[in-house]
């Protein structure tokens, strides 16, 4: 379905109108272009929107808003689902609309997402990606990500692979790609999706609480820098903490370890 893109200019911190057009242009990551126009301007102040066709395909896209107050890039995912509904989050954990906008909903989502997937390593809905790995005249090369789907693009020395040789290499899901000739060494462009059809429903749950957490984190009553609580009744509390692998709470940490893979090298 087609997505209604939004910008809002300011100045200092104040919402302003740009003088003349904002204009939008929108390409994917190799810069082959996608849409361009020039954006809409509903109100209020500074706030501007651009629509975007439906894609057919998972993809990520750089978003170039221009005006006579600067230039913005956003960058936007095209995605094969979300790890759970606001509505159904909004019920379980009793976020309101009147104190949980959706836009702050959305954005904390991401998070979550973003969040989960670097700790387990993986991704539990369908996504996109472009990197760059090095190949070492090997027959195997090491995406970055697990349950790779499809293989949509090479590029080796500014050189873009046909169709057919795309076509040659065999795919793995363990993210191993292995070709007849071996790759060749030096830095290789690959465009590929990634990731399960869908979330497990103890993942699910846990980002849930996690969204919950990170809603509440600003309004929690317990010191930023705190390891431990007393109660009003004086019982006293050990906090358990966040890492860079971890989140702080037992029951989610205790999920996305169970799906957390191990990005080993091959043979």
């Amino acid at each position: 379905m087609a997505a209604q893109l939004t910008r809002n200019f300011y100045v200092g911190e104040t919402p302003t109108d740009v003088a003349g057009d904002v204009t939008v242009t929108v390409t994917r990551l190799d810069g082959s272009a996608v849409v361009s126009g020039v954006a809409s301007h509903p109100g209020p102040a500074g706030h501007y929107t651009f629509a975007v066709p439906a894609q057919a395909r998972l993809d990520a896209l750089a978003v170039d808003w221009s005006g006579s107050l600067g230039r913005y890039r956003d960058l936007v995912e095209v995605v094969g689902g979300f790890y759970f509904d606001l509505a159904e989050a909004r019920t379980e954990h009793g976020l309101t609309l009147a104190q949980h906008p959706t836009e702050k909903l959305i954005r904390k989502r991401l998070e979550v997402e973003v969040e989960c997937e670097r700790i387990c390593g993986q991704a539990f809905v369908p996504r996109f990606e472009r990197a760059e790995v090095r190949g070492d005249g090997r027959g195997a090369l090491l995406l970055p990500r697990v349950n790779v789907r499809a293989l949509r693009a090479v590029t080796v020395a500014s050189t873009v692979w046909s169709p057919a040789e795309v076509a040659a290499v065999d795919v793995a899901a363990s993210g191993v790609l292995r070709h007849p000739v071996g790759w060749p060494a030096g830095p290789v462009v690959v465009e590929y999706e990634h990731g399960m059809d869908m979330p497990p429903e103890d993942l699910r749950t846990a980002a849930m609480l996690r969204l919950r957490s990170r809603v509440h984190l600003t309004t929690s009553g317990v010191p930023d820098r705190a390891i431990s609580w007393s109660a009003a009744d004086g019982g006293t509390y050990r906090i358990a903490l966040p890492s860079g692998e971890r989140t702080g709470i037992p029951e989610v940490d205790a999920a996305y370890e169970r799906h957390t893979v191990d990005m080993g090298g091959f043979a």
